[in-house]
């Protein structure tokens, strides 16, 4: 027997605003992956990335306007065959949007139990920053930025405290999490950025990623966070490179 989990939010935007946010492609750069392309309608797809070798198609299956969008996820070649499929139904209440989301497909086995508890956890993250940037930002040019960092194994605590410490990231918290570790808040000093960090302890080290999402700030501004946060995850203990 497959597996599934939902998530909902409300989002005070119009549904139009919420409709275009999750199929076209410089709208779903806002708030789910730096990189995205769409080839819409019924039998079309929607393709994301956060960099080589983090990128993925899904073939759309239902799209409604305004009220569904389903889009599909076939793995049934692999050694543990699935189809997954992502629901969204959106619907007008009071002036407001409601989003909810069926993320289903998932197999049975422990093979599919971190990606299961992956997106499940990661979804309302992704609906927060949705929200952010419709209710807070809106009609706002966003830059989407992603940072990665391996760590060797260590006092997963001690690597939590530098990191916060080295940047700027002081502002209101929207949610905090202890197991698995991530933090979600806005940036205040950028006008206010949104930000979420993550960090998986494993056997072979700890990993960090932290995303940053601007809105309506100068290119060279942009660089110059880029280059400054980019410089304070460098100043972090590190795996060495193999030669």
């Amino acid at each position: 027997m497959s597996r599934a989990h939902e998530t909902t939010i409300t989002i005070d935007a119009p549904i139009e605003d919420v409709w275009r946010a999750l199929t076209e492609a410089r709208e779903i750069e806002r708030w789910f992956a730096p990189e995205a392309s769409v080839n819409p309608g019924p039998g079309g797809s929607i393709t994301v990335s956060w960099g080589p070798g983090m990128s993925g198609t899904q073939t759309i299956e239902v799209w409604e306007p305004n009220r569904q969008l389903r889009l599909i996820d076939d793995r049934t070649q692999g050694p543990s065959p699935a189809r997954l499929v992502v629901d969204y139904f959106l619907e007008a209440v009071d002036g407001k949007t409601v989003l909810r989301l069926v993320h289903a497909g998932f197999g049975p086995g422990p093979d599919w139990d971190g990606e299961y508890e992956g997106t499940r956890i990661g979804w309302p993250g992704f609906f927060r920053t949705l929200r952010h940037g419709l209710e807070r930002h809106p009609g706002k040019p966003a830059r989407n930025v992603n940072f990665f960092h391996a760590a060797p194994v260590g006092d997963s605590d001690t690597l939590w405290d530098q990191l916060f410490s080295s940047i700027p990231w002081q502002g209101p918290e929207l949610f905090r999490n202890e197991t698995p570790r991530c933090y979600q808040g806005v940036v205040t000093a950028l006008d206010d950025a949104l930000l979420n960090v993550a960090l998986t302890s494993k056997d072979t080290g700890n990993f960090i990623y932290l995303n940053l999402v601007l809105y309506g700030l100068p290119a060279e501004q942009v660089e110059a966070i880029e280059s400054q946060w980019k410089a304070a995850m460098a100043a972090l203990p590190a795996v060495e490179a193999k030669p």
